[in-house]
């Protein structure tokens, strides 16, 4: 079926061959993902709580600066979504950024953060920022290796493509060019041989009729008469 797809069978091939380039960058961005994970770690476990009320809304109070002065005010202390409390915690909240899907939530999240059972200040260090941008371009230089990888591997594939097709037509024209040269076979060359005999035997006899023929003249003896019309019916015959 895929014969009569070549487009197909390209895409198909494609993806095949870069199976293992492809491998290649998951096992690299794994690798950036672990290490980003355990930074994080090291830098927000514990950090990102929040009080908040019965409806789930933040509440920034300056008499709330803790986990103790949230709970006494009969609020809530919850942890956000996406933290960094463990490595698995930071390897999901790293995935979701990786997916650019609310990364600078997450982002702002950090820049808040105090300390582990601290309640956030806003813009507490802005320098976090840096953790996270470098992730972000982290993410798209993996990313852009992963395309760069299909397109080089899918002009490759066209580049092979078209160079089997070239040597398949190569192949072609020097069959075609050798049928045409090829000598004939041994029954062949012997039929050939005597049809060229009997070719030049004919020429002989229209050679010889010609010449009989121009010994004709006016009061010739009767025995020459009858020795051209003898050779005469004779070059006919074999004519």
């Amino acid at each position: 079926m895929l014969n009569h797809f070549p487009q197909l069978r390209l895409t198909i091939n494609t993806l095949v061959a870069a199976v293992g380039p492809i491998t290649n960058i998951v096992l690299i961005s794994l690798m950036f993902m672990f290490f980003y994970a355990i930074v994080g770690v090291q830098m927000f476990e514990g950090a990102f709580y929040n009080c908040m009320d019965t409806d789930f809304h933040d509440v920034r109070h300056p008499n709330i600066t803790d986990n103790s002065s949230c709970l006494a005010q009969n609020f809530i202390w919850k942890e956000r979504t996406f933290n960094f409390d463990n490595l698995l915690q930071a390897l999901l909240s790293l995935f979701v950024m990786y997916s650019k899907d609310g990364w600078v939530n997450i982002m702002y999240d950090g820049i808040d953060a105090v300390g582990p059972d601290i309640q956030p200040i806003t813009q507490f260090n802005p320098w976090r920022a840096l953790y996270f941008i470098l992730f972000m371009i982290t993410c798209v230089l993996l990313l852009d290796m992963f395309i760069g990888t299909l397109v080089d591997t899918w002009f490759l594939k066209v580049h092979q493509e078209r160079e089997l097709q070239r040597q398949k037509q190569k192949k072609r024209r020097r069959v075609a060019t050798r049928r045409r040269r090829v000598t004939d076979p041994a029954e062949d060359r012997l039929q050939s041989r005597y049809f060229l005999y009997f070719e030049w035997f004919v020429r002989a006899v229209v050679a010889i009729n010609l010449l009989v023929m121009a010994f004709d003249h006016y009061g010739q003896p009767k025995y020459l008469e009858d020795l051209m019309r003898s050779a005469s019916t004779s070059s006919q015959a074999c004519s």
